[in-house]
């Protein structure tokens, strides 16, 4: 998972997905998360979630996104009857 920003919300949410199993990257513009907090602070948080696995990327930007991989999504209660499976290819974001 990728998420772009290093607020509250995001550092929030890349704890509790990289706890549940999944590969965080946080990516932030500002050379440190949580830019309104004590630095001290924030380095702390982040010295944290680094050793829980989460990979941080400061002072960067992302220009744009690759979805490498998009799930083949069968019929199942929760779609109309006659809906038909999705089967994506790779796609560019821009």
């Amino acid at each position: 998972m990728i998420l772009l920003g290093g607020g509250p919300i995001a550092i929030e949410m890349a704890q509790a997905f990289q706890r549940l199993g999944t590969r965080v990257f946080v990516i932030q513009r500002s050379a440190q998360i949580l830019s309104k907090e004590d630095k001290d602070m924030a380095d702390l948080v982040m010295e944290v979630l680094s050793k829980e696995g989460v990979k941080f990327y400061l002072n960067v930007s992302a220009l744009s996104a690759i979805l490498l991989w998009i799930p083949k999504l069968s019929h199942g209660p929760w779609q109309q009857q006659g809906a038909k499976s999705y089967h994506g290819q790779h796609r560019s974001i821009d």
